[in-house]
């Protein structure tokens, strides 16, 4: 029972370090032989965000060891930028920590996590649309434990939407209605017809 304990409350400590220690200072970091063999952020697609809807995606982390893993001690987080200060700037993390794991082996397990980025709240201004990155956990059954600091990497973007009036607009007086234009690199020319 008291090896039980410990490894949950270093599992627990580990988390912790994934928001305080400050990106330069983290590292991959393991012990024994377990291996996370495979992370992927919403299916492989990238991540679009509205303007105010709740964005929800998934991240699933596949981990092997000899002995197993340990259901429910698997986990990612997903963060933009490290501040200075050892914050993230766009921290997301699992609405339900244990996430749904389905082993494909003895030795070999998948746990999926659900996650929910808020455009109001983690990603106010167009500042960290582009390239996210994954950390994840794993736990084996022995006691052994990895961490990778960079997992997988994941695109959110912001969707956008270009409008373009095209219709005639009226013509005044004596001139005449169509123009022709040329676009070239350089510059923009008006020719009359």
């Amino acid at each position: 029972m008291h090896h039980r304990t410990t490894v949950v409350g270093f599992a627990g400590a580990l988390a912790l370090s994934a928001l305080t220690i400050p990106a330069a200072a983290q590292a991959d970091d393991f012990s024994g032989d377990i291996r996370i063999t495979k992370v992927v952020g919403n299916g492989g697609k990238d991540i679009v965000l509205g303007t105010t809807d709740v964005k929800t995606f998934t991240i699933a982390v596949t981990a092997t060891d000899d002995s197993g893993i340990e259901v429910g001690r698997t986990f990612p987080v997903m963060w933009h930028t490290p501040l200075p200060n050892g914050d993230y700037y766009g921290l997301v993390m699992p609405d339900n920590i244990a996430g749904k794991c389905v082993r494909q082996s003895f030795t070999t397990t998948t746990c999926t996590y659900t996650l929910k980025i808020n455009p109001r709240i983690h990603v106010q201004d167009n500042t960290t649309a582009g390239t996210w990155t994954v950390r994840a956990h794993a736990l084996a059954n022995d006691g052994d434990y990895i961490t990778k600091d960079s997992a997988a990497k994941a695109k959110v973007l912001r969707n956008s939407r270009l409008t373009v009036n095209a219709s005639p607009e009226p013509v005044e007086g004596h001139l005449s209605s169509s123009k022709r234009r040329r676009l070239r690199p350089e510059t923009l020319r008006s020719e009359p017809s």
